[in-house]
């Protein structure tokens, strides 16, 4: 009986069987008329020549193996299998051609016919022989991005593609910054080179950054309306075509009739007569145009009466009444009277007793000894609010020592200005206010509709959906009580007084709105969003001194019937 093999059997005419092993069991029976039929024999083993082998990344090695019947034939002609357990390290072809990726081990499998054997590969990383750097082709302009493309090759040609480390540099850091991943971003005119370097291998990129173009200007106007004999802030910044705000540009500023209202050179629009007229803000040849009305002033029907206790400079006084003119210009509508009955000290320690009927706010002034100079400036918020949460009393207490430099410095009409928009509600109404969100957080702002708009008018935000920023930053009386100082700088009621002048803007004026008084746009002083001021180096400079202060927060509540009750 013969053994149990497929056999190749091919019929002929003779009843003689051949059979002839040569890798294949060819088998020739006396079967009758009939074609050839062929049977595989059996694989016994396959082995590679050798079992580990060392390999370059980069490189390719062709490998071979011996393939045997199970009595020790030859079967040169099987069919092999290649594969590779980790083809990211290393991938074999049809014929057994091994071409090494990235740095590693790997086993590389043939197998015939359900028998198979392995090789160790190890990759060795390929070592750089040239970095080339590219994928900028053109100069960037300033704030513009842009990644580059390395490319490494190993010292026989082959693209080295296995996540290498490169480090980065830039020959002037002024004019552009490079990051860990290859990402340039242009920050001034002028020349860099970028170095980047991979396993000692350097390549450089020579690159110019120019001027970034204006695409357009953003124009905007605290208050389109003017009175005649005031002014307004025209806020215009020049943007590029990423919709970036460029600072350091020239800005020329013109009126379609000066007659009607003039414009100066750093865009103050002064009202002359009653009208319209365009004015145009021109930016490297990019222009944008807004309207703006001249109009007949609105009278003020809201009464500020103002009472000193105790005895104030005349000066001092005469800075207490300018200060008081500059509120009545913006606040316009009346509201209830109410009569009032509060005992002495019914403030703090040294007011009067009051006894009288208030049309429309009461402010009692007071200029005392509180804590020396350099200290405490003085102390303001209102004192009597009514239902609806409007201040019918208020009082201001300012230190006398500190006056004195305040005087010397011609800021007092702006601190005093500043108390009264404390006594009026900025600030000592905030906490609890449905119209301040993140009091105490990194983040706190104003919510209310109309002040959100101001902000936009000015230039600060795009959009009136953003929070006016209240401080952030100081002590008690000075934190969650007043404009951010790091972004509104010289407006009046930040927490710090600036020499150059303190503004009493739109923003104030519609924050006023939102806490329920009738205000006027008219009445907003020239103030106008400035992106330069938002630079460290400008936060530095700046002539400021820090309002010390502390708030009086409302101690009485009054109903329409002049009732009196205790607010806290």
């Amino acid at each position: 009986m013969l053994p149990r093999h497929r056999l190749a059997v091919t019929r002929t005419p003779s009843r003689v069987a051949r059979v002839a092993w040569s890798g294949l069991l060819a088998a020739s029976l006396a079967c009758g008329d009939g074609g050839p039929v062929h049977v595989e024999a059996p694989v016994g083993s396959v082995a590679f020549t050798i079992t580990e082998d060392t390999i370059t990344a980069g490189t390719a090695r062709t490998f071979a193996v011996n393939v045997q019947t199970a009595d020790g034939q030859p079967m040169p002609d099987a069919a092999v299998v290649w594969g590779s357990t980790d083809a990211a390290i290393a991938t074999v072809d049809g014929r057994g051609r091994v071409s090494a990726a990235r740095g590693g081990a790997a086993r590389i499998v043939a197998s015939v016919r359900g028998v198979s054997d392995t090789l160790t590969l190890t990759v060795h990383r390929a070592t750089v022989f040239q970095l080339s750097v590219s994928g900028i082709a053109e100069p960037l302009a300033e704030g513009d991005s842009a990644r580059l493309t390395i490319t490494l090759r190993a010292p026989n040609g082959a693209v080295i593609d296995d996540g290498r480390a490169v480090q980065y540099r830039s020959s002037a850091p002024a004019v552009a910054v490079v990051d860990a991943s290859g990402v340039v971003r242009a920050l001034t005119p002028g020349h860099v080179t970028i170095t980047a370097t991979s396993d000692d291998r350097t390549g450089t990129l020579e690159l110019d950054v120019v001027r970034a173009s204006v695409a357009s200007v953003d124009l905007r106007a605290g208050a389109a309306l003017l009175i005649p004999g005031r002014a307004l802030q025209l806020s215009a910044n020049p943007i590029d075509r990423h919709g970036r705000t460029l600072t350091g540009r020239a800005i020329t500023y013109s009126s379609s009739n000066s007659t009607v209202a003039s414009v100066s050179a750093t865009g103050f629009v002064t009202g002359h007569a009653i009208g319209s007229v365009s004015v145009t803000a021109t930016a490297e040849g990019t222009r944008a145009t807004i309207a703006v009305q001249v109009v007949v002033p609105p009278a003020s029907a809201y009464s500020i009466d103002t009472r000193f206790i105790g005895p104030v400079a005349p000066d001092a006084a005469d800075a207490v009444r300018a200060a008081v003119a500059r509120w009545s210009r913006v606040i316009t509508g009346d509201l209830p009277d109410a009569q009032i009955t509060l005992p002495a000290n019914g403030c703090f320690a040294g007011t009067p007793a009051v006894h009288e009927r208030v049309d429309d706010l009461l402010l009692l002034v007071m200029v005392d000894s509180v804590d020396g100079a350099g200290g405490v400036l003085g102390h303001a918020g209102p004192c009597v609010v009514r239902t609806n949460g409007l201040p019918i009393v208020g009082v201001i207490q300012l230190d006398r020592d500190d006056l004195a430099w305040v005087m010397r410095d011609g800021l007092a009409v702006d601190l005093i200005a500043h108390e009264i928009g404390h006594v009026l509600g900025i600030g000592p109404f905030w906490d609890g206010s449905s119209s301040v969100v993140g009091l105490r957080s990194a983040s706190p702002g104003f919510v209310g509709a109309r002040a959100r708009e101001a902000q936009a008018a000015v230039g600060y935000a795009a959009t009136a959906a953003m929070p006016v920023p209240i401080e952030n930053e100081g002590g008690p009386g000075t934190r969650d009580a007043h404009w951010r100082d790091r972004t509104f700088g010289d407006e009046l009621m930040t927490g710090w007084l600036n020499a150059r002048g303190n503004p009493l803007s739109l923003i104030t004026v519609n924050a006023l709105a939102d806490l329920g008084y009738a205000v006027t746009p008219t009445g907003a002083e020239p103030f106008a969003f400035s992106f330069e001021r938002q630079a460290p180096s400008a936060q530095l400079s700046r002539p400021e001194r820090r309002v010390a202060e502390r708030e009086i927060l409302p101690r009485w509540l009054v109903d329409a019937d002049g009732r009196l009750t205790r607010a806290r």
